[in-house]
């Protein structure tokens, strides 16, 4: 580090310019430089306003819109789904739009966590979306006012008259487990054995979330391998256990779909139902985010998310880079969001169906 401070030195004595140096952009751009040498996607430097959304997004409520964000096979970020009733619907967005601009910033290139903290803001600010719909040559510029969106992670309803239960589970905050177990005690007391569970277009969240949620599907076990370096600098390998649950739903057919938005602790959580043959994905091949980060709040409210371990499934699949491959691949395009067809929900109906006509 001696040529680092070596070089700030020189610079301070020497630099002239009619413009005062920038000390906080000058530490800020060195912190980046030093995070791009290390090659990691996942470690990262976050500015104070992006830092402080990024915080608020797992306490269950934050500024926003009322929309989730996914990408594309090509990284494109589009709109993969719209909360009733919030400001996203209101301005007219719909599942399937393309983001190309945020606030007239071109998004192409950015990752699905940065596209989503540029979105989230301060209640009653106003975000303005450049979409590209299908039906339309121009861009459409789309303005939206932020509200206070309370973040409920798990929504369910009854399909094929009441047969099966499908569970919706959009991130993974601190109420996620709680309302898990809501959602599956009313599907019990409705009789009902199957369950699909809707994990697509989820980037993760907590890795507490994911074992609370594990508990209720799972029976005891491992829910994951940690692998990390030792202060010796040797390869330590840390097991987690899944956590004892009393209203646990380990029995009855369970489908989860999936597909390239599925990230980090929805990967471990769908890699452990595959895993232990709990229950079959369908779709399309998950994110492949399967590191833990340690978020170190700096002193002026900016933080730096730095990539601590790797988690492996509990067969010791690795996830980081690769992914999980669906048992049943079906893939769904933005066509289909934009004209309401969902051919891996309906993939997942036909499998239950099909299953349920063997027992007979």
């Amino acid at each position: 580090m001696q040529p680092f401070s070596e070089a700030w030195e020189l610079i301070q004595r020497d630099f002239y310019s009619e413009q005062a140096l920038d000390y906080q952009a000058a530490a800020y751009g060195a912190i980046r430089g030093l995070v791009g040498t290390l090659g990691d996607p996942h470690t990262s430097f976050v500015e104070p306003p992006q830092a402080e959304l990024d915080k608020s997004g797992y306490e269950g409520s934050f500024g926003g819109i009322g929309a989730y964000v996914g990408m594309t096979e090509e990284g494109q970020p589009f709109i993969s789904a719209i909360m009733p009733g919030q400001p996203a619907e209101g301005a007219g967005l719909r599942a399937g739009d393309i983001i190309a601009q945020v606030d007239g910033v071109a998004v192409d290139g950015l990752s699905q966590d940065e596209v989503v903290l540029l979105i989230r803001g301060p209640v009653g600010t106003t975000v303005t979306l450049g979409i590209q719909r299908q039906d339309q040559e121009d861009l459409l510029l789309v303005p939206v006012v932020r509200a206070e969106i309370k973040q409920i992670t798990v929504t369910w309803e009854p399909l094929q008259d009441g047969q099966v239960g499908y569970v919706q589970l959009t991130f993974f905050a601190e109420p996620t487990g709680d309302e898990l177990a809501g959602a599956l005690a009313e599907i019990r007391e409705q009789g009902i054995s199957e369950i699909v569970l809707d994990l697509r277009g989820n980037r993760g969240g907590l890795l507490s979330a994911s074992g609370e949620v594990a508990s209720k599907l799972l029976p005891e076990g491992v829910l994951l391998y940690e692998r990390r370096r030792g202060e010796d600098g040797e390869l330590v390998e840390q097991a987690y256990m899944i956590p004892d649950a009393a209203t646990s739903y380990a029995e009855g057919r369970l489908v989860v779909l999936v597909d390239e938005g599925t990230a980090s602790a929805a990967e471990i959580v769908a890699g452990a139902i595959q895993d232990y043959a709990r229950g079959v994905l369908i779709g399309e091949k998950t994110y492949g985010k399967g590191s833990m980060q340690y978020v170190h709040e700096l002193s002026d409210g900016s933080s730096l998310h730095v990539t601590a371990a790797h988690w492996l499934t509990p067969h010791r699949r690795p996830i980081n880079g690769l992914g999980l491959d669906p048992d049943i691949l079906v893939p769904r395009t933005t066509e289909d969001m934009q004209a309401g067809n969902d051919p891996q929900l309906d993939r997942a109906l036909q499998y239950l169906a099909e299953q349920s006509e063997g027992d007979r």
